[in-house]
C-alpha cells in the first residue's frame, strides 16, 4: 500500500493541518489543491511555507478563492515566496445569494495557480471561464463545497502520471473525491471530525471513471471529411455524420 510518510493515502484524516503536515516528507508532493478560509491570512502564509518544503521541484499549488478575495489571497501567497501563474474564473449559474455590500452578487469562484519559480506546467488544457451549473441532489453538508466537475477537470489538467495530491482543508471532500474519480492518489485532512467523517463517506462512495486523455485519444471520436463547404449538402451523408467508414485522419491543407 502506497503511503505518505507514515500516513495512509486516499482517505481524509481528522486533525489540524499544521500538526499533520509535520509528518509529510520533503519534496514528496506533486500538487497541493485546497480551499482555505479566504480571510485567514495566517493560513495562507503557513500554506506557502509548507508548500516550499513538501512540493517536488516541479510541484504546484491550486487554491480556491472568489471574486472578492482572490487578489488578497494571491498577494499573501506571493509575499510568502510563491510565484503566481494564473487564476481561472468559474461562473456559477443560477446563484441567488445576497449581494456583497448589498449590491454585488458573488457568483464567481477563482482557482489560483502558483508554484516555486515558475517550474510547474500543465499536463492538459483547462478552460478559463467555465460555467458551473449546480447539480440538484449533489450537494454536500459543507457550505463551501465547490463544483465537482471543474474540480476534476483541474486535477486532470495539473496532475502528472502517478502523481500525488494533498488537500489540507478538505471540508466536505470534493477535492479528495474527485481526485479518486480521476484515478489519482491523494492525502487530505480536515480539522472538523464530523466533516472529515462525511468526506470519507463521500470518498468511499466515489468510483474511478477513466476518460479519454489528450488529443490522440480524443481523435478516436472525431471524424474528418475532405471537401468544399459549398458542397455541404453532398457531403452530408449518414456515414460522414456517424463516422461509419469515415477517415479519422485530419485532412491536409493545400
Amino acid at each position: 500500500m502506497r503511503k505518505l510518510g507514515s500516513y495512509r493515502l486516499n482517505e481524509v484524516h481528522a486533525g489540524n493541518a499544521r500538526k499533520l503536515a509535520e509528518g509529510i516528507p520533503p519534496e514528496s508532493v506533486d500538487v497541493i489543491f485546497t480551499d482555505p478560509v479566504y480571510d485567514q491570512e495566517q493560513d495562507y502564509l503557513w500554506l506557502a511555507e509548507v508548500a516550499k518544503v513538501i512540493l517536488k521541484p516541479a510541484g504546484l499549488i491550486l487554491v480556491w478563492s472568489n471574486g472578492n478575495w482572490h487578489h488578497r489571497n494571491t498577494r499573501w501567497l506571493e509575499n510568502a515566496g510563491l510565484t503566481y501563474r494564473w487564476d481561472f474564473a468559474l461562473a456559477i449559474s443560477g446563484v441567488s445569494s445576497v449581494g456583497f455590500c448589498g449590491k454585488v452578487v458573488t457568483a464567481c469562484n477563482r482557482l489560483v495557480w502558483l508554484d516555486i519559480e515558475r517550474n510547474s506546467k500543465m499536463q492538459h488544457a483547462l478552460k478559463d471561464g467555465f460555467i458551473s451549473i449546480p447539480i440538484r441532489g449533489k450537494k454536500t453538508n459543507h457550505r463551501w463545497t465547490k463544483d465537482p466537475i471543474y474540480t476534476e477537470k483541474a486535477i486532470k489538467a495539473f496532475m502528472p502520471k502517478d502523481g500525488l495530491l494533498v488537500d489540507f482543508f478538505a471540508g466536505g471532500g470534493t477535492i479528495p473525491a474527485m481526485c479518486k474519480q480521476a484515478g489519482f492518489d491523494f492525502w487530505a485532512c480536515e480539522i472538523d471530525p464530523e466533516n472529515a467523517r462525511q468526506a470519507n463517506i463521500r470518498v468511499r462512495e466515489t468510483t474511478y471513471k477513466p476518460m479519454f486523455e489528450g488529443i490522440g485519444e480524443a481523435q478516436q471520436s472525431m471524424h474528418w471529411t475532405g471537401g468544399d463547404s459549398a458542397d455541404l449538402q453532398a457531403l452530408s451523408t449518414p456515414e460522414n455524420f456517424t463516422g461509419l467508414g469515415a477517415d479519422t485522419t485530419p485532412p491536409t491543407r493545400q
